[in-house]
């Protein structure tokens, strides 16, 4: 089981944010991000730009934090998996992959997300939301085909 002192679960600003606050605060001890999301910090506001959609924007603009930050600010991102179990008794949590890291604190930064719309043809292809970027990615391709949006 991997041992850790600080564990923040959620890699958006609040998350990332904390981490650059605690390294600001505390130089030695090891930081670790568990984040869902298969990328790195980026911005969530910039996907929501039309201009972003439709290819005016270029991609690589969106990250906030590059890989060299997290290695030179030594914060641990675990990108990609999923937090499914706290036992914050034992002071540990089970990773979907069944990996378990055990930690010293915890900071739950998991976020929100959207209500689906639980109307008639919300279920339609072409109905999607945006809460990440793999769901930007995704209006992206159809925008480049689509003949009208809402």
């Amino acid at each position: 089981m991997k041992q850790i002192k600080y564990l923040i679960i959620g890699g958006g600003v609040t998350g990332t944010t904390a981490a650059e606050t605690i390294r600001q605060n505390d130089k030695e001890n090891g930081i670790m991000i568990i984040s869902d999301e298969p990328y790195r910090f980026y911005s969530r506001i910039m996907l929501s730009k039309p201009a972003f959609f439709l290819g005016k924007i270029p991609f690589d603009k969106i990250w906030l934090k590059t890989e060299e930050w997290y290695q030179k600010n030594n914060i641990e991102l675990l990108a990609g998996r999923k937090a499914v179990k706290l036992d914050s008794r034992n002071k540990t949590v089970a990773l979907d992959n069944g990996d378990k890291i055990n930690y010293e604190k915890l900071l739950l930064a998991i976020g929100g997300h959207s209500r689906e719309l639980q109307i008639p043809g919300s279920d339609k292809n072409g109905v999607l939301y945006l809460r990440n970027l793999s769901d930007a990615k995704a209006i992206a391709e159809l925008v480049k085909t689509a003949k009208k949006s809402v």
